[in-house]
């Protein structure tokens, strides 16, 4: 099991959204996030999540963002010995999903997906980006949906790019998402405020010619493939 660090000048931007993600925190993230909140109050429920990585991981597959690595750990894969990359700022994120994946031996990177990932283009056949960008910041130079274009280059030209993201503008919350979404955002966890289904849909389009966007209650579940080349 592999590990390198990544860093960039504007790291620190991104370190508000994934703080949260101490030891504790990821014990009951399962429960509390994916079973309860993503369920009833954003209304996805994990196993839609679980079919979408389903039809979309790849033999050779980098996850951005990794939470616990539910979704890895759960998920057919297309290879009996998968090639997997994990890339997220919080080292306790990457220790408990390698932990949890550990048959698959993965590579662990520290880095954040807004600045130079430091991987070589066409590496993969699929990338992972579950829950990870309602928590970017958009207060960065080229803004949060310059990942797409850090990230489409390291697909192969067949490749996939997926994920879910927990949506706010242009939508019309109910109490509960109100209310929960208001307490993250002003604790830092959600920068969201301004992610809309349209901004999402335009973020990919740019660098992608097949996207496929849907809403499911408040988070948008998206599929890019073959990536353009600028």
């Amino acid at each position: 099991m592999a590990s390198q660090t990544q860093t960039d000048p504007g790291q620190r931007d991104s370190e508000a959204g994934q703080a949260v993600y101490s030891p504790l925190f990821l014990f009951f993230y399962d429960w509390y996030v994916l079973r309860l909140t993503s369920r009833m109050v954003w209304g996805c429920p994990a196993s839609k999540l679980i079919g979408h990585y389903n039809r979309n991981v790849g033999a050779r597959h980098l996850d951005v963002g990794v939470g616990t690595g539910y979704f890895l750990d759960r998920c057919e894969f297309q290879s009996a010995e998968p090639e997997i990359v994990l890339m997220d700022m919080n080292r306790n994120s990457l220790e408990h999903c390698a932990k949890r994946i550990a048959r698959y031996a993965p590579e662990l990177i520290v880095g954040d997906v807004l600045g130079d990932t430091g991987l070589e283009p066409g590496r993969f056949d699929s990338i992972g980006l579950n829950y990870l960008i309602h928590c970017l910041p958009s207060a960065v130079e080229g803004g949060k949906w310059k990942l797409f274009a850090n990230l489409a280059p390291l697909l192969d030209p067949e490749g996939v790019l997926f994920g879910a993201t927990v949506l706010c503008e242009d939508l019309e919350l109910g109490l509960a998402q109100r209310k929960l979404m208001g307490a993250y955002q002003r604790k830092g966890i959600f920068s969201n405020q301004r992610d809309s289904l349209a901004k999402l849909e335009a973020g990919l389009e740019a660098h992608f010619d097949e996207v496929e966007v849907e809403l499911s209650g408040v988070v948008g579940v998206f599929t890019a493939r073959k990536p353009k080349s600028h």
